[in-house]
């Protein structure tokens, strides 16, 4: 699937499925959130006996500081375990 480049500071709302089979799927989306710009990609299993928090990883602009990438890697974590930082 190809993505027609766009301008600077213009956005595309991004939202679908990608499919692992016999794994789960990768939900991709536009953050939810005005003040935070950015995708959110979360892995569902397909196993029914999973518990806890899913992978997840959201990649953001806050309005009012520095892109950063968080991370949800630990399932029984609800808040996310790691933060980077990029200074652009």
């Amino acid at each position: 699937m190809a993505y027609e480049e766009a301008p600077l500071g213009e956005m595309h709302l991004i939202d679908g499925m990608i499919r692992v089979e016999g794994k789960g799927r990768f939900n991709v989306v536009q953050s939810r959130e005005d003040d935070y710009p950015g995708i959110d990609v979360e892995f569902i299993p397909d196993d029914k006996n999973y518990n806890g928090t899913c992978p997840r990883i959201v990649f953001e602009y806050p309005e009012d500081g520095k892109l950063r990438m968080l991370i949800w890697g630990d399932k029984n974590q609800e808040d996310y375990t790691e933060q980077i930082v990029f200074d652009v």
